[in-house]
C-alpha cells in the first residue's frame, strides 16, 4: 500500500514525503526526507523498520500533538502521543503510551500500538480500520465512550442502548459500518457482548375475542359486534376494533379484519384464515397464524410473526433449517419504529419501514426490504419482475421513509430478494441463491450459502460473498471484499479504485496463482476470486480493488501482487492463450497451440503438438521447443530451450519463404535430433540465445550472420523495425520509420529511407545509404571497407570500443568529384564517406562526440593542402604538416599537428595554435599600399599563458613566436 504525504500548504515546507507500508514485510521505505519533517521513536512494538534516502532527523520522546494535512502518515513515540489525521486517508501509529488517535474525515488507519489508546471517531469521519496490539484502551463514538452491546439477532450481531450495531465479520468486529477492529476479542477496547434480552409481551386488560356468535343488539362502544360468549361460530369473518388501552385481540379462524388504531400496547393474534391486521401505535405483538396474512405494525416498536410466535434466536435458526413450502406467504409491514418481523416457511414479503428494524425472512423465497414503507393493500397481492425490477401490486404507502434507520435483515433459507434502504445495514442471505442490495449507507452484506448476488451500490461497504458462486458488486464507495476459503469463485465488480480484499484464515499470500478471466486470483482447492473490468494489457492500472489483506498480518498492493506474474494454461485441446503486460508463464498442454506472450518477460511451452510460440515484447523463455514448433518474436532477447537436442544438424541453416506475399522468410535450423526449428521473421529483429541438453549454447544473430549464405532482400514497413541479415550479400530496406539494420556478413547494402535509422554493415565491404533523416551508423574495427553515403540530416558515426585516437587514422580524397573522408583502423581501411562530411559527427564508446571539423583537426594523418575561397572559411589540418590557403574573407586557420603552413589571404583572418601544434609558419600578403588592410590574430588555445610565449624579430623581417 503506498501513501502520499504531501506538504504542501504547510509553512515553510515544499517537499512530498513517499511512504511505503508493506504489512506483509512490515517495512516503511521514505523518499526526499526532508529533516525535521518527520517525528517518531522506536515502533518495534509493532515490528515496522524505517529506512531512508538520506541522512535522516529523526527525534522521539516526547507528547506533542501531531497533525497532519491530506494522506498522511503520524507516528508517535514511546510516550503518550494525540494524533490528528483530519482530511485524507491517513495512517496513525500511537507506538508506546497512552495515545489518542483521530483520523478525521477519510478512510484511515489507526494502529495504538501498547498502551491504554483512545480512538476517536464522529459521524461523516468514513470508513476507519483500527488495530491494536493489546487491546488495551476504547473507542469515544460522537462523544460517547463506547463499552458493547447485546446480542440482537443471532452471535454474530449485537446493538447497544443508542441502537449502534456490532458485527462480526470473521476477520474482525465492525461498528455501526462505519468503524472495523481488526482481529478483535471479546473484551478488546473495553467492549463486552451481552446475549439477547428476554422478549416478552405487554401486559393486556382487554379482551377482544372472535368467532363468536352475534346478537341482534348492534355494536359495542369500540364498535365490535356484540356477541354471545358462551355461543361459538367456527371461522366466523370477523371484524374487530381495539380499545384505547393494552388490548389481547384474538380474532380465531376465518378471514378476518382486525384495526387497532386507538393505541396501546396490544397483543394481536389474527389465527387461522387470509387476516388483515393493522397494529396502530403502540409497541405492538401481531402473530399472523395459518393462511396469507396482511400484517401491519403502525407506529412504535412491533414485532410481527407470519405464523407462531417464536424467539428471535430460534427464528433465525430455523429459517436455516426449513424448508420452504413454494406457496405465497405473509405480507409483513413494520411501519414507523423499531420493529422485528419474523416470516415464515412461504414467499413473504417484509417491508421495514422507518426505524432500525430487525427482519428475519425465514425458509421460503422471501422479498425484503429494510426501509420501504408500503403494504399490500388487497390480499391477492403479487409479485412481477419487468426489466430486472421487482413489482408490487396492489399497495399503498411510501418506498422510501424519511426516518430510515440501520436495519438487521436475516433472509433465510430459499432465493430472496433483499433491499436494505438508507441507513448503514446488516444483510445475511444465508442459504439460497439471493440478491442482497445495500442501496445507501455503509452496509455489510453477508451472502451465505448460495449464489448470490451482492450489491453494495452506494456507500463503504463490506460484501462477503460465502459459500457458492457469487456475484459481488460493490457500486459507489471504498469498498472492501471478504473471502474465506472454500467459498468458491466469487466475482467482484466495481466501477472505484481502492477496494480492499480480506482473505480468511487457511489462505495465505503464497497461496495465490494469477490467472485471467479477468483477473483471476486462484487459491486451489476451487476457490477463486474474478476482479472484474480488468485489462491485461494494462495490467497496473486497470484493477478495482488495490490492496489484500490476509490473516497471518501479510497486506500486498496491487503492483506487489501483480509482480508474482499470471500463470496460464491450456486444455489439451487446441488453445489460443494471450498473456497480459506483465509476467507470464503459458503452458499450451497438449494440442496445437497458439500461445501470445504480450508485453513482459514471458515463459512459453507449447507442450506436445505444432505450436506456434509468440512472446511479444520483453525479453521471453520458450521452453521444451521441438521441431514442430514455429517461433515468432522480433522484440526483447529470448532464450530457446531446445531440452531434445545437444547442437546443429547437418542440414545447416535455410531461408524458406512462409504465407503468400514473398517478404515472409522463415529461418529453418537444422538441430542434431533431426528437428527443424523454425523461427518465422528472424531477420526482422529475432535476438535470442539457442540453449542445447547440455548447457552448450550459441547466438541467433552470430549464428546467422556466419551461417545462413543465402543472399536475402528484405523489406520493411513504415511503422519502425529491424532487420538481419546473413552470411551472404544482403539487401536491406528500411521504411519510413526508424528504423534498424545490420548486415552482418557479407557485401551486402543497406538503405535506411526516411526515418532516422542505424545502419550496421558488419563484415565485409557493405554499402550503407541511410537516406533522409538524421542516421546513425556504427563502425568496429572488423567492420571492412564500408561506403557511407548521406548527405541528408544531420548523422553521427559511432565507433565501437576496438577504435580509438590510438589505432584511427583519417585521410580525405575526392570521389566522383567530391571531397570524401576515409578511415582506417590500424592501418586497415574500416569505411569511408563518399560525400557530405560536413553532415557527420563522430562519437567513441567513451562517449565524447566530435563535430567533421574537430575529426578531421584530431585524426587526418597524411599531408594536405586545402583551399579556401572568398567567403569567411575554417580551414582545419590534421596531424601531419599541412597546407591552408584561406584566400578571401575572414577566415580561421586551424593547422593542428605538425608543421603547418598557413596563409589566411586577403581578409581579417584568425591563426588558432595549440600545444603540441608543431612549428608552424604564417605568411600573410595583404598589401595596404594597394588598400589591401586586415586586422589578422594568432589565438592561442588553453595551456598556453603570456608567460610562455617570447617574440622576435628576425633579419629578414620575420617575426618569431616561441612557446615553451
Amino acid at each position: 500500500m503506498v501513501f502520499f504525504l504531501s506538504t504542501a500548504g504547510i509553512p515553510g515546507t515544499t517537499q512530498k514525503l513517499e511512504l511505503e507500508l508493506r504489512r506483509a514485510a512490515d517495512t516503511i521505505e521514505t523518499e526526499y526526507l526532508q529533516p525535521n519533517n518527520l517525528t517518531l521513536g522506536s515502533i518495534n512494538p509493532l515490528n515496522i523498520q524505517i529506512s531512508y534516502d538520506g541522512t535522516p532527523n529523526l527525534t522521539g520522546e516526547d507528547t506533542t500533538t501531531r497533525t497532519g494535512y491530506t494522506d498522511d502518515l503520524l507516528i508517535g513515540d514511546a510516550n503518550g502521543n494525540t494524533l490528528l489525521g483530519q482530511s485524507g486517508n491517513d495512517i496513525l501509529l500511537g507506538e508506546g503510551g497512552d495515545d489518542t488517535l483521530n483520523g478525521g474525515t477519510g478512510n484511515d488507519t489507526l494502529i495504538g500500538g501498547q498502551g491504554n489508546d483512545t480512538y476517536i471517531y464522529t459521524q461523516g469521519d468514513g470508513f476507519d480500520t483500527l488495530l491494536d496490539s493489546d487491546g488495551q484502551g476504547s473507542i469515544i463514538y460522537n462523544d460517547i465512550t463506547l463499552s458493547g452491546g447485546s446480542q440482537y439477532g443471532d452471535a454474530r450481531v449485537h446493538r447497544d442502548a443508542n441502537k449502534r450495531l456490532y458485527v462480526d465479520v470473521g476477520q474482525g468486529l465492525v461498528i455501526d459500518g462505519n468503524i472495523m477492529i481488526k482481529d478483535y476479542q471479546s473484551g478488546n477496547l473495553n467492549l463486552t457482548m451481552t446475549g439477547a434480552v428476554a422478549e416478552t409481551n405487554p401486559q393486556t386488560t382487554l379482551d377482544i375475542v372472535g368467532d363468536l356468535a352475534s346478537l341482534n343488539t348492534g355494536a359495542d362502544a369500540l364498535g365490535n359486534i356484540k356477541t354471545d360468549p358462551s355461543q361459538a361460530e367456527a371461522n366466523r369473518k370477523d371484524t374487530l376494533y381495539d380499545s384505547p388501552g393494552n388490548d389481547r385481540i384474538l380474532s380465531g379462524g376465518g378471514n378476518d379484519i382486525i384495526t387497532a388504531l386507538r393505541g396501546g400496547n396490544d397483543l394481536i393474534e389474527a389465527g387461522a384464515g387470509q387476516d388483515k391486521v393493522n397494529g396502530g401505535a403502540g409497541n405492538d405483538v401481531i402473530i399472523g397464524g395459518a393462511d396469507n396474512d396482511i400484517l401491519a405494525g403502525g407506529a412504535n416498536d412491533d414485532r410481527l410473526y407470519a405464523n407462531a410466535q417464536i424467539s428471535v434466536a430460534d427464528a433465525i435458526a430455523a429459517g436455516n433449517s426449513q424448508t420452504g413450502s413454494g406457496l405465497k406467504g405473509e405480507w409483513l409491514a413494520g411501519e414507523s419504529g423499531d420493529d422485528t418481523l419474523i416470516g415464515g416457511v412461504g414467499n413473504d414479503v417484509l417491508t421495514g419501514g422507518g426505524g432500525n428494524d430487525l427482519l428475519i425472512g425465514g425458509a421460503g423465497d422471501d422479498d425484503i426490504s429494510g426501509d420501504a414503507n408500503y403494504v399490500a393493500s388487497d390480499l391477492n397481492w403479487t409479485i412481477s419482475t419487468t426489466n430486472g425490477v421487482r413489482q408490487y401490486s396492489p399497495v399503498v404507502g411510501d418506498m422510501t421513509p424519511a426516518d430510515a434507520g440501520a436495519d438487521v435483515i436475516y433472509a433465510g433459507a430459499g432465493n430472496d430478494y433483499v433491499w436494505a434502504g438508507q441507513g448503514n445495514d446488516v444483510l445475511f442471505g444465508e442459504d439460497g441463491n439471493d440478491s442482497l442490495n445495500g442501496q445507501e449507507g455503509n452496509d455489510t452484506l453477508m451472502g451465505g450459502a448460495g449464489n448470490d448476488i451482492i450489491g453494495g451500490q452506494q456507500g463503504d461497504d463490506i460484501l462477503i460473498g460465502g459459500i457458492g458462486n457469487d456475484t459481488l458488486i460493490g457500486g459507489t464507495g471504498q469498498d472492501t471484499y471478504i473471502f474465506n476459503r472454500g467459498d468458491g469463485r466469487d466475482t467482484v465488480i466495481d466501477t472505484e479504485k481502492d477496494s480492499n480484499l480480506i482473505f480468511g484464515e487457511g489462505i495465505s499470500a503464497d497461496d495465490i496463482t494469477l490467472r485471467l478471466g479477468s483477473l483471476a486470483l486462484d487459491l486451489g482447492n476451487g476457490d477463486q476470486v474474478h476482479i472484474d473490468g480488468f485489462d491485461p494489457n494494462d495490467v497496473f492500472n486497470s484493477s478495482s480493488v488495490s490492496s489484500f489483506d490476509f490473516a497471518d498480518g501479510t497486506e500486498l498492493s496491487i503492483e506487489q501482487l501483480l509482480a508474482r506474474g499470471f500463470d496460464l494454461d491450456g486444455t489439451g485441446q487446441d488453445d489460443t492463450i494471450t498473456g497480459t503486460n506483465t509476467t507470464d508463464r503459458i503452458s499450451g498442454l497438449a494440442g496445437n497451440d497458439t500461445l501470445i506472450g504480450g508485453a513482459g518477460n514471458d515463459s512459453l511451452d507449447g507442450g506436445a503438438g505444432a505450436d506456434i510460440l509468440m512472446g511479444g515484447a520483453g525479453d521471453d523463455t520458450y521452453l521444451n521447443v521441438t521441431g514442430e514448433d514455429t517461433l515468432a518474436d522480433t522484440e526483447g532477447h529470448n532464450t530457446l530451450q531446445l531440452a531434445q537436442a545437444n547442437g546443429l544438424g547437418a542440414g545447416g541453416l535455410k531461408a524458406t519463404h512462409y504465407g503468400n506475399q514473398s517478404q515472409y522468410l522463415r529461418l529453418d535450423i537444422a538441430l542434431d535430433n533431426g528437428d527443424i526449428l523454425k523461427i518465422q521473421d528472424a531477420f526482422f529483429g529475432t535476438d535470442a540465445t539457442l540453449q542445447f541438453a547440455k548447457g552448450n549454447q550459441l547466438d541467433l544473430e552470430t549464428l546467422v550472420g556466419a551461417s545462413l549464405t543465402t543472399a536475402l532482400n528484405l523489406q520493411l514497413d513504415n511503422s519502425g523495425g529491424k532487420l538481419y541479415g546473413g552470411a551472404g550479400a544482403d539487401s536491406l530496406h528500411g521504411g519510413s520509420g526508424d528504423d534498424m539494420l545490420s548486415g552482418a556478413w557479407g557485401d551486402d547494402t543497406l538503405s535506411g529511407g526516411a526515418g532516422n535509422d542505424t545502419l550496421i554493415g558488419g563484415a565485409g565491404r557493405d554499402l550503407l545509404l541511410g537516406g533522409a533523416g538524421n542516421d546513425a551508423y556504427q563502425l568496429s574495427a572488423t567492420s571492412g571497407a564500408d561506403l557511407i553515403t548521406d548527405t541528408e540530416g544531420q548523422n553521427i558515426i559511432r565507433f565501437a570500443a576496438d577504435i580509438s585516437a590510438a589505432n584511427l587514422t583519417v585521410s580525405t580524397l575526392t570521389m566522383a568529384g567530391q571531397p570524401a573522408l576515409r578511415m582506417k583502423v590500424n592501418g586497415v581501411e574500416a569505411a569511408t564517406i563518399t560525400s557530405g562530411v560536413d553532415h557527420y559527427s563522430f562519437e567513441f564508446a567513451d562517449g565524447s562526440r566530435m563535430t567533421s571539423a574537430e575529426f578531421l583537426l584530431n585524426f587526418r594523418a597524411e599531408p594536405q593542402t586545402v583551399y579556401g575561397n572568398d567567403t569567411d572559411n575554417t580551414l582545419y589540418g590534421g596531424q601531419a604538416g599541412d597546407t591552408l590557403y584561406g584566400q578571401g574573407g575572414n577566415d580561421s586557420l586551424w593547422g593542428g599537428a605538425g608543421d603547418d603552413l598557413l596563409d589566411g589571404g586577403l581578409g581579417s583572418d584568425d591563426y588558432h595554435y595549440r600545444p603540441g601544434d608543431g612549428q608552424d609558419v604564417i605568411q600573410e600578403n595583404d598589401n595596404p599600399d594597394a588598400g589591401q588592410s586586415s586586422q589578422d590574430r594568432v589565438i592561442f588555445g588553453a595551456g598556453i599563458a603570456l608567460s610562455d610565449v617570447t617574440f622576435k624579430h628576425r633579419a629578414n623581417g620575420d617575426l618569431s613566436v616561441t612557446c615553451r
